[in-house]
């Protein structure tokens, strides 16, 4: 079973300099989030103060409530102010900073989870609260307030000012017990069972409400902190999460004191249980609006981000690809314009680099006169850049192949790589096709094996066209002692011409899906060159209009010659003889 694939190298990258960009972010917003919260401060402290400057001479309660709020305000003010000066002066590592994060926000919130019941009795008698007893007939209300209201009896009406009782709160508690008990008795005439049921109705009524307004004004305190949070800092979903955790847990245990606190000493009934666990059920949803503003804005920063990173990586892969692109292209070998054999081809991969390759030796004789030129045509499965790779290591065996066997011909050279595809190739599902060709202007030959490679053709300075078929299996689908690559030699005198061609010429497709074929290549063949100088580039040039969209394949169209040119020292006959060849092919482009 092959090993899949390893791709945690590239993901460990892509997740660092996630993190990396994330750590920028979170700092800079670490520092407003700090900042804006040590402005606010500023506010609290002032009006802590004017709270404390108030409260000297009024009830003890007012009193330890402005100073337990006042001592709040400079503790978080003094918390932050040193979580700003840290960061600022120090660039910590994204973790350590993330702590800071989760204890500012839990001890935040604690903070005014334990004192946001005491703040609000403070303001409560600041602010003058009003409780309404409602009975049989007419209110009884008792008023922090001095002015004695004109709507109901005098006897009704029990005012408690904490500026005039000094600091008792059991006098007050007293006086307002006893301004309800007058009031009920001088206002109904009904029974005092009835009575007794109404006003024990209505006092659990107020103690059921009374744990409402604490379990709320909890879960508004713990909200406040945590929005406020997930406003300013990068947090992922998780970590948004965590803070949030012990808050309500400690929330739900405030909650259950003053729930027990109701039941035993307030004599409440099991309302205020059921009110008290309804509220500590759906105590979660206050983190939802701060979820959600951290999930939307942690998918758009990593959207961006990756988004940054995909053009930067694709612009640095086309940058690759250019500088790959030069070095593949540096192993194909220089066209022969010269010298009694000839050779040029077209070269047009799918994308920048592809699996086509084309390899040539060309020796040249003492005299001049003649020489030798083998050429070896492959074409690797696959594309892009696996098949460029593989291009690489057969040209380099190629090299090895020549440089110990000089002399070596099309069927010794097919085994050999063969057995080197089968080897080390084949493992990977990664095959061959190949055309070798020796031509050999000494005795006017040609000698070629192909190994699963598309047909070339010779074309002939008559005029005919003949096909050069496989003659042997694909190099890799078997092992050097099944494969047999036999070679075949035909004649290849003056005027001749070989063309050969990768699948990328002939599987290509117009509008309709109809593919080019090996007998389109044939009819383009035909026709001859037309006003191209070349066959390659006539027929890559006919391919790209018959196709229709992008190349489907790589594309390689090679040609090799022993132009009539070459043997100027020749008789007067050859002469006659290429004047005559020149005509017939007049005429097959006519």
């Amino acid at each position: 079973m092959d090993r899949p694939l390893d791709t945690s190298a590239f993901a460990s990258e892509f997740d660092s300099e996630l993190e990396n960009e994330r750590q920028q972010l979170l700092r800079r917003r670490f520092l407003w989030y700090t900042g804006t919260v040590l402005f606010l401060s500023v506010f609290s402290l002032i009006f802590g103060i004017f709270g404390v400057r108030e409260a000297i001479g009024a009830s003890t309660r007012n009193g330890a409530a402005a100073w337990i709020t006042l001592f709040v305000n400079v503790a978080v003010f003094a918390l932050f102010c040193t979580a700003f000066s840290y960061v600022f002066y120090h660039k910590s590592t994204r973790w350590p900073l993330l702590k800071m994060v989760f204890w500012l926000i839990v001890i935040t919130g604690s903070l005014n989870l334990l004192t946001g019941s005491l703040a609000a009795a403070y303001f409560e008698e600041q602010g003058g609260a009003k409780i309404r007893v409602v009975p049989a007939k007419g209110p009884v209300e008792i008023s922090t307030d001095s002015t004695p209201s004109s709507d109901a009896p005098e006897k009704s009406q029990a005012v408690v000012n904490p500026r005039r009782s000094s600091t008792d709160a059991d006098a007050v508690a007293s006086k307002v017990e006893e301004a309800i008990r007058e009031g009920v008795e001088g206002s109904t005439s009904a029974p005092s069972a009835d009575r007794d049921d109404s006003r024990a109705r209505d006092q659990r009524v107020i103690r059921t409400f009374s744990v409402f307004g604490a379990a709320l004004a909890g879960l508004a305190s713990v909200f406040s902190t945590h929005f406020f949070a997930c406003l300013f800092l990068p947090l992922t979903p998780r970590e948004c999460i965590r803070p949030l955790i012990p808050l309500l847990a400690l929330n739900a245990l405030l909650t259950i004191a003053y729930v027990i606190f109701v039941l035993t000493l307030r004599d409440g009934g099991w309302g205020v249980v059921a009110l008290g666990l309804a509220m500590i059920a759906f105590s979660p949803i206050i983190g939802m609006p701060g979820y959600f503003v951290i999930w939307w804005r942690d998918s758009r920063f990593r959207e961006g981000f990756t988004n940054r990173v995909l053009r930067g990586r694709y612009n640095e892969m086309r940058r690759e690809l250019v500088d790959a692109r030069r070095i593949h292209e540096s192993l194909f070998p220089r066209s022969v314009v010269d010298g009694p054999l000839h050779f040029r081809y077209a070269y047009e991969p799918m994308r920048q680099i592809g699996g086509d390759y084309l390899f040539s030796k060309l020796a040249h004789m003492e005299d001049g006169r003649h020489g030798i030129l083998n050429l070896v045509v492959l074409d690797v499965t696959g594309h892009g850049i696996p098949a460029a790779l593989t291009v690489n290591r057969l040209h380099g065996e190629l090299e090895r192949i020549f440089a110990e066997h000089p002399a070596i011909g099309p069927h010794d050279l097919l085994h050999m790589l063969n057995r080197y595809v089968h080897l080390t190739l084949s493992s990977h599902w990664v095959y061959v096709t190949a055309l070798c060709i020796k031509a050999d202007s000494r005795d006017s030959t040609v000698e070629y094996a192909s190994a699963g490679h598309p047909p070339a053709f010779l074309y002939t300075a008559d005029g005919r066209l003949e096909e050069l078929e496989s003659t042997a299996m694909i190099l890799g689908a078997c092992g050097p002692d099944e494969f047999d690559a036999h070679a075949k030699t035909f004649p290849f005198g003056l005027g001749d011409r070989i063309i050969a061609y990768t699948d990328g010429a002939f599987e290509c497709r117009d509008r309709n899906g109809q593919q080019l074929r090996i007998s389109g290549i044939r009819r383009l063949l035909a026709r001859g060159p037309g006003e191209a100088k070349s066959w390659p580039e006539s027929i890559i040039r006919a391919v790209a209009d018959f196709r229709h969209g992008p190349p489907p394949d790589d594309t390689l169209v090679i040609e090799i010659s022993r132009p009539v040119s070459a043997s100027f020292d020749a008789t007067g006959r050859f002469l006659r003889s290429a004047s005559s060849q020149s005509g017939r092919f007049a005429a097959i482009r006519a």
